[in-house]
């Protein structure tokens, strides 16, 4: 008796939770499309347009993106400017802002880039990280559109940012990072600072790259060591930096950009701990 009396039932409440299921998605789809038809982020992303967000740590940072060629800068500010004169308050700032937890901007990132396809965890922790932004108020980013710049960030290699390190004049300017330099040299100039502790690095890597058409200037220890391989522009070429990072199959890594006038050197490579000599 009980079988005929249940199997009705449980036949008529089937298409009622489809019905439900179905509507529920509709309504997420079109949400989604109103959220992206309104979003500033996606209307920028879609025209490949550059995206500046100001990052009110201390040190400040801007991060500009470049969605036309999968790129970014980070013009990081000198230590302690937002206790200074000349850091501009929430109320002056025009475009989009965060405000992130203390500490530098680039190793949050580079973490994130490096590890996220190995570490999961990683995923969860800055989804927690965008909701905070956005429930705290540290941010005039739209929840939607911190999203869609969260995934942009898995097209992204290391290798695709651009470290600046600007004076705290630059926080007015629109140049782009290093304006300063000049293409005009066609000689790729070069110094090399080991920072490995590995007697006679320094000495073999200027060997190899003068073998490869670079001129070395100057080549030493560094004043201490170090685990990781830098890259450092010093001339606004970053076409040397680019030539010298592929010569020593460091591709994996970031530029820096640290203009310095006093340098004969377009590029200052201090060689770390990690470093291995390319096999000619």
């Amino acid at each position: 008796m009980d079988a005929p009396f249940g199997r009705p039932i449980m036949e008529s409440s089937k298409p009622e939770i489809e019905r439900v299921v179905l509507i529920l998605g509709m309504g997420i789809v079109i949400l989604a499309m109103l959220c992206h038809f309104f979003s500033p982020i996606a209307r920028t992303l879609d025209k490949q347009l550059d995206i500046q967000i100001t990052v009110l740590a201390d040190p400040p940072a801007l991060i500009r993106y470049h969605p036309s060629s999968l790129t970014a800068d980070i013009v990081q500010l000198p230590e302690n400017t937002r206790r200074r004169q000349g850091m501009p308050g929430l109320e002056k700032i025009s475009g989009w802002y965060i405000i992130p937890p203390p500490g530098d901007v680039w190793p949050s990132i580079k973490e994130w880039i490096r590890n996220w396809r190995t570490n999961p965890w990683l995923v969860f922790k800055y989804a927690a990280f965008l909701w905070k932004l956005h429930s705290k108020e540290l941010t005039n980013i739209s929840l939607y559109d911190l999203i869609l710049l969260a995934l942009e960030v898995p097209l992204l290699d290391v290798s695709d940012f651009y470290i600046v390190t600007a004076p705290q004049s630059a926080w007015s300017t629109n140049a782009p990072p290093g304006a300063e330099g000049t293409e005009t040299r066609s000689k790729v100039t070069a110094e090399v600072l080991n920072a490995a502790g590995r007697r006679h690095l320094a000495h073999k890597v200027r060997k190899f790259l003068i073998s490869n058409g670079v001129d070395v200037v100057y080549f030493g220890n560094y004043k201490q060591l170090q685990a990781n391989t830098m890259i450092i522009d010093r001339s606004g070429r970053i076409s040397a930096c680019e030539e010298v990072r592929s010569l020593l199959g460091l591709e994996s890594i970031e530029i820096h950009s640290k203009p310095d006038k006093t340098r004969l050197a377009d590029v200052t490579v201090i060689v770390g701990k990690d470093f291995s000599l390319p096999q000619n």
